[in-house]
């Protein structure tokens, strides 16, 4: 059974998420860092440990450095999955740690969410793993990457 997805806010062509452990899908408003910043709590983090991890590498707090990969991999190796389509090249990037059952079922579910939002399925999708990286289309990634 699928679950009741609800996402805030219209497609633009510049579009980025955060897709939970549980597969819940996250509009962002701004940057992949400010929503772990502004809502650390949805990530199981509190806002001292990832001020800790910026003050550790001497960065500032949602600067796009070494701080900020730390964190996006922590995450990914506890199951979150970053996705950001951009316009030049227009393509995807979906990074998640790993392509496990569990995983390619919930990336499934995002990529019909997406096309069912109005994106071709044909749009190419860079996917991003600890193991390396693969091009693939959002069809493919919406019938489970057979």
């Amino acid at each position: 059974m699928e679950k009741s997805v609800k996402i805030s806010g219209p497609r633009s062509d510049i579009e980025g998420y955060w897709v939970s452990p549980a597969g819940e899908i996250h509009l962002l408003k701004t940057k992949h860092i400010d929503m772990v910043f502004d809502t650390p709590e949805l990530f199981g983090l509190d806002i001292e440990y990832i001020k800790a991890v910026f003050d550790r590498h001497g960065e500032e707090y949602r600067t796009e450095a070494n701080a900020r990969r730390e964190i996006l991999i922590m995450l990914f190796e506890k199951g979150w999955i970053r996705a950001r389509r951009y316009r030049r090249p227009a393509r995807w990037t979906i990074n998640v740690y790993s392509l496990n059952s569990e995983t390619k079922i919930i990336l499934a579910r995002f990529a019909a969410v997406m096309i069912r939002r109005g994106h071709s399925p044909y749009d190419e999708v860079k996917l991003d793993t600890h193991q390396g990286q693969s091009m693939v289309t959002l069809k493919e990634i919406s019938q489970g990457l057979h």
